[in-house]
């Protein structure tokens, strides 16, 4: 695995799990995070034209998204193209998105080209969006001549709900206090992070993956 690469999978941790920190309130307190664990280790390592592996995450980087659980996966397609796919809970988080690609990406040498929404569309799913965001950064040796592109698609998932922002989340939880369920269920996040030869590869590549993980991730 190259070097980008690995510091892409590090980013993409830290900025696809960390939601910000903050209590749901003594009215909802979080629910067990069994059943949905179990459902992300149940993924496959088969994932479309991809094979994964279980990629070892630093402890130092775990403890710093404050995540119940995650499972991070290297993806490597039989042309050799290169993914990583990462899956975290949250019972305890903020109602936005703090934390976001667009500034832990920058943080590790990262520029930021484009962030926009995208629609992606899986058999068997109802339509949903989700953010895309594009960097590069100067890949070693080249004295900044060349740059490595990276696209990143992510969303999150509460309560049977995808969600992008604070006021979606805001909006489930409402819900939650309006009926007479007595826990929150846990927010999982859902980050794919792809790197190819041209910024248009990337896009390619992430957008028809992107499809294949909401079939795979769609009931979490």
């Amino acid at each position: 695995m190259s070097i980008l690469m690995r510091s892409g999978i590090a980013a993409a941790v830290l900025a696809v799990f960390q939601l910000g920190v903050m209590h749901y309130g003594k009215s909802l307190p979080p629910a067990d995070i069994g059943p949905t664990k179990a459902k992300i280790e149940a993924v496959p390592l088969q994932i479309g034209p991809y094979e994964a592996t279980e990629a070892t995450l630093d402890e130092k980087i775990f403890v710093a998204t404050q995540a119940d659980y995650m499972r991070t996966l290297s993806l490597v397609s039989p042309e050799g193209r290169r993914a990583s796919l990462s899956l975290g809970i949250w019972t305890n988080f903020h109602l936005g998105l703090p934390h976001e690609p667009i500034y832990c990406y920058p943080a590790n040498g990262w520029t930021l080209r484009e962030r926009r929404r995208t629609e992606i569309k899986a058999p068997g799913c109802e339509p949903i969006e989700a953010w895309i965001v594009s960097f590069d950064r100067p890949i070693e040796g080249t004295n900044g001549r060349e740059v490595q592109p990276a696209v990143v698609i992510y969303w999150g998932q509460l309560a049977g709900q995808v969600v992008l922002n604070r006021s979606d989340i805001r909006a489930v939880k409402q819900r939650f206090r309006r009926t007479d369920i007595e826990e929150m269920p846990p927010l999982v996040k859902v980050h794919l992070h792809v790197e190819a030869p041209t910024l248009e590869d990337a896009t390619v590549q992430a957008e028809d993956l992107a499809v294949v993980v909401r079939g795979l991730t769609k009931d979490l």
